[in-house]
């Protein structure tokens, strides 16, 4: 069913439409979803008896709470440029944003001023609020030492973006300690394997390493020059792979080790 006629079409760039045409008629529309939020530490909220704020009123008074314990009420990893960006745009790309959906092509084609948008000043002014929270060394802080301060309790809430962002720079970063474990533990079951590579591999030019070591020993003679050659070979990927993995693995025991 073609969508020509429908008055949503002249909200979307003609640009991107192009490749939505077909025979004369649009038949689709290019959409994207992204989502932002604010993250919190929901022991930090119920061991200080504080609710979860819904307003931005009810946020500044219990930041002053968590202030006034000792903890920093936000995180911030500004350390990153990206963190600071995550901490304004999860305000202003919600009800800002979407009552002023024209907002980026009016001030970049010069029609309006950001003056002319009082939902811009109040969401900065909101984030000034913010700001004025102490949350230790912002600019000395980066993403996985902001993540660790919501996580140990060292601060209640972290401004950030959506689940696909949140995935890959906040879960998939701490997930890494793990996936090289097993990237390696894996990789050495995989390399060293001798019965299903004894099975398949019939031909000598396409055994691999650890089977082609069995050829070089028979019942009356022993070639160890190749031997002992093939030993080498066959330690070298997986003595790499650990040197290259090693940071990941031991930062991840450090980091489940020690607090503060």
């Amino acid at each position: 069913m073609a969508l020509d006629g429908q008055p949503f079409l002249d909200k979307i760039q003609q640009s991107a439409m192009a490749s939505m045409v077909v025979d004369g008629k649009t038949y689709a529309i290019p959409t994207g979803l992204s989502t932002m939020g604010a993250y919190y530490n929901k022991k930090v909220f119920a061991d200080h008896h504080v609710e979860i704020p819904k307003i931005h009123g009810e946020l500044m008074e219990a930041a002053r709470k968590f202030q006034a314990a000792g903890i920093y009420p936000f995180s911030r990893g500004f350390k990153e440029g990206w963190m600071a960006q995550a901490d304004f745009q999860s305000d202003f790309y919600g009800a800002p944003l979407q009552g002023n959906p024209l907002f980026y092509a009016e001030i970049i084609g010069g029609t309006k001023k950001f003056s002319d948008y009082p939902a811009l000043r109040e969401s900065l002014v909101r984030y000034v609020d913010r700001l004025s929270f102490d949350g230790g060394d912002d600019f000395g802080t980066d993403a996985a030492a902001a993540r660790a301060n919501l996580l140990n309790g060292q601060a209640a809430c972290i401004d950030g973006a959506g689940k696909m962002r949140t995935f890959w720079q906040i879960v998939f970063p701490m997930m890494k300690p793990i996936l090289s474990s097993t990237l390696i533990l894996n990789a050495l079951t995989v390399w060293n394997d001798f019965q299903i590579s004894l099975i398949i591999s019939q031909r000598p030019a396409v055994r691999t390493i650890p089977l082609t070591q069995f050829y070089f020993f028979g019942q009356y003679t022993s070639r160890l020059n190749l031997a002992f050659a093939a030993f080498v070979l066959a330690m070298l990927p997986i003595i790499l792979l650990c040197f290259l993995l090693q940071k990941y693995i031991i930062g991840g025991v450090m980091a489940g080790a020690i607090k503060g």
